[in-house]
Formats: C-alpha cells, structure tokens, sequence
C-alpha cells in the first residue's frame, strides 16, 4: 500500500463481520495469500488508494534470487503476525475502553512512522461501525467508549480527525506495550544477516 486505508476481514454467512487489522501506507497486501488457491481474508478499501502490484509467480523467484529482500519481507510477517496476536489479545481480554485506547494509540504510532500524524492529530476514515467490527463492540458500545475517553480529556473527535491529547495516559488506559509493532528496526541478528556478516 503506497497511500490511503484499506481493512483485512472475515465475514460469517450472515453478514457480521470481524476487521482483522487496518491496512496503511507502507504495509504489505496478501503477501502470503498467494501461497494459497484462495485468500483467506477480505480487503476493502476505506479511501482512495495507491497500491504497488506484483505477480504472484514472481514470489519464488524472488525467494531464489534475492534471499535478503525475502528475509525482510518475512520478518514483516512475523510483525503482522505480532499485530494480529496483540489484537486477539484486545478481544479477548481487555474491556472495551482498554481495546479502544489500545487502538487508537496502535494507529498514532504506525501512522506516526509514515508522516500521518501532526501534534497528536490524524485522521481516521472509519465509521463507528468498523471501529465497532474491529474491537468486537457493538455501535451502542462504542459510542458510549468513545464518549468516555473525550469526557476525561484524553481525545478530541472532530468528525474524522482525532486528537490524542495525552498519548501516555491513552496507553496507560489501553495497557501499551508499543514492542510488538517493532517501529524502530529488525533485531540485530536479521540486520546482521541482511548485511552478510555472520551471526
């Protein structure tokens, strides 16, 4: 994705739907799908989008004939993986104001990374009702949710601008631990190996 917001989901027969994760610049689409007869998952786009396409055949010759290039777009799986692990985590355990702090922090700092945030603001082209397919809430819930962080000052919603106006107590509510996004670099050993020095 080289601009705009997409959403990974699955969807029940009946039309009620999980958001798995938020696509944004700089992350890879399907990477791994490709590796399967169908996708496992949906993507829908949520603005207007700019997206780098590659043929799926072309996958293993780049594992054959740029082994640094795979490592470094396995190691993004690996933090895919980290994400969707964190976000089992927020649907299974945490309350609704703690998933929704957790988020919403989540996004101030992936954002942050590619330039999508200024003073604590940026923009969140969902509609509650995604935002509710994604924290496993109801929009009655989220609302409420919602309601209760801007009531204690921690955010300002203007219609699809948010304001983070203390990050350290909206991770403080959300209980984040920002290791798992692995914003700053690979580990040293990957580097190691990209480089060709010996582990």
């Amino acid at each position: 994705m080289r601009d705009g917001w997409a959403i990974r989901h699955k969807a029940l027969p009946d039309g009620r739907r999980q958001v798995v994760n938020f696509v944004l610049p700089g992350d890879i689409i399907g990477m791994y799908c490709t590796l399967f007869e169908s996708a496992d998952h949906s993507v829908t786009t949520l603005t207007q989008v700019e997206v780098a396409s590659f043929p799926p055949e072309r996958i293993g010759e780049m594992f054959r004939s740029f082994p640094r290039l795979a490592a470094a777009l396995a190691w993004s799986g690996a933090r895919e993986e980290a994400i969707l692990a964190e976000r089992l985590l927020s649907l299974g355990r945490r309350t609704a104001l703690e998933r929704t702090a957790h988020l919403l922090v989540e996004l101030l700092r992936r954002l942050s990374i590619v330039n999508m945030v200024t003073d604590g603001h940026f923009v969140l082209p969902v509609t509650q009702e995604i935002l509710a397919d994604a924290l496993g809430l109801s929009i009655v819930h989220i609302n409420r949710t919602l309601r209760r962080l801007r009531d204690s000052g921690l955010i300002e919603v203007n219609g699809q601008r948010i304001t983070v106006n203390d990050v350290r107590q909206l991770a403080s509510v959300g209980q984040f631990d920002e290791l798992y996004l692995h914003l700053i670099r690979a580990p040293r050993r990957l580097e190691r190996t990209f480089s060709g020095v010996g582990a």
